[in-house]
């Protein structure tokens, strides 16, 4: 017996195709405003924020989870982009229970063989956090990462709820608001970044 070309799921779509068509054509638009608010979001930080100068937004591209980050151009090497990020902020990501609650934290990559010392980095943020965050935000923080290019992170505090709550609310400002709070928390940590990133390489040189 021959095997059937499409399954229930898609034989449904196929008869209501126009419907299903026009729904399509909506998801895109909301992707383009979704993405366009992060991208405004970021850029707007930048703006009060000269130290730095460069702002990473993909958050509907399906081959991530979805991430927005700020950092410097001088930070930059052949093998990542070190900066202040959020993570899990694809929508299909963000309205779904089951999947890894969106998260904050400071990225450092994997620069070029020799280039940072990286138990001496972890040392140099762990050290600063506990002067430049409260209490509570340091509560929240894990330094844990194996990896070691992730040397500070922290799960987002807001629920899934009421972060499309915020997106969904009026104009979106205060979901905005929301991210823009968290890239203030981890920028400052620029100076020390500052520090691990560029310093270390010019003595080097």
């Amino acid at each position: 017996m021959a095997k059937e070309l499409f399954n229930e799921a898609e034989l449904y779509l196929v008869r209501q195709w126009p419907s299903a068509q026009l729904m399509e054509e909506s998801m895109d638009k909301v992707r383009k405003k979704y993405a366009a608010l992060c991208q405004r979001t970021m850029d707007a930080f930048l703006a009060t924020h000269k130290e730095l100068d460069d702002s990473r937004v993909r958050v509907t591209q399906f081959w991530d989870t979805g991430f927005a980050g700020i950092g410097r151009v001088a930070w930059h090497h052949a093998k990542g982009h070190p900066g202040f990020y959020m993570h899990n902020l694809r929508l299909e990501v963000l309205t779904d229970e089951t999947e890894e609650a969106p998260y904050a934290y400071i990225w450092l990559g994997k620069p070029p063989k020799g280039s940072v010392d990286f138990a001496k980095a972890r040392k140099t943020i762990q050290s600063a956090a506990s002067k430049l965050l409260t209490q509570e935000e340091l509560r929240r923080c894990s330094m844990d990462d194996p990896d070691e290019g992730c040397p500070l992170y922290y799960d987002l505090p807001e629920s899934r709820h009421d972060l499309l709550g915020m997106l969904t609310e009026a104009d979106g400002q205060r979901f905005a608001d929301c991210l823009t709070a968290h890239m203030e928390l981890l920028a400052r940590f620029t100076p020390v970044l500052d520090e691990i990133l560029l310093k270390g390489n010019a003595a080097k040189q």
